[in-house]
């Protein structure tokens, strides 16, 4: 019975596993996105700099996000004790996204889903 017991919950820690990969995985694309939809309505003279050094990598439950030094920076209205007008491209954008990722992995994980991911991949509960 001990046996039966472990299994099962190796089971939901795996659809658990697979569920926040793929919550991680679909919010980096998001915030690619939402980025790439500032970027073309600013229109800065970083953009291809930041473009090509953006990437990510999802592996097991941690999202690695990585960019370029100017992305973090374009946002802030004074850089070096000059003003300039920013360009919400890293915290409006960042941190909405991670409001929806604890939001998902709270909230989204439903009995539904992890029947869904289950049957997927030929688990049982």
């Amino acid at each position: 019975m001990e046996v039966a017991t472990n299994n099962a919950l190796s089971g939901r820690n795996l659809i658990t596993n697979i569920y926040i990969q793929r919550v991680l995985g679909q919010s980096a694309k998001d915030i690619i996105e939402a980025q790439n939809r500032v970027l073309s309505s600013a229109n800065p003279k970083e953009k291809k700099n930041i473009i090509a050094s953006r990437r990510y990598v999802v592996s097991g439950t941690q999202l690695n996000f990585t960019h370029s030094k100017q992305q973090r920076f374009i946002d802030m209205r004074r850089v070096a004790g000059r003003k300039r007008k920013s360009i919400p491209l890293h915290n409006k954008v960042i941190y909405k996204e991670f409001s929806n990722i604890i939001a998902q992995i709270k909230f989204g994980l439903t009995e539904d889903v992890q029947y869904l991911i289950a049957n997927e991949y030929n688990l049982h509960m």
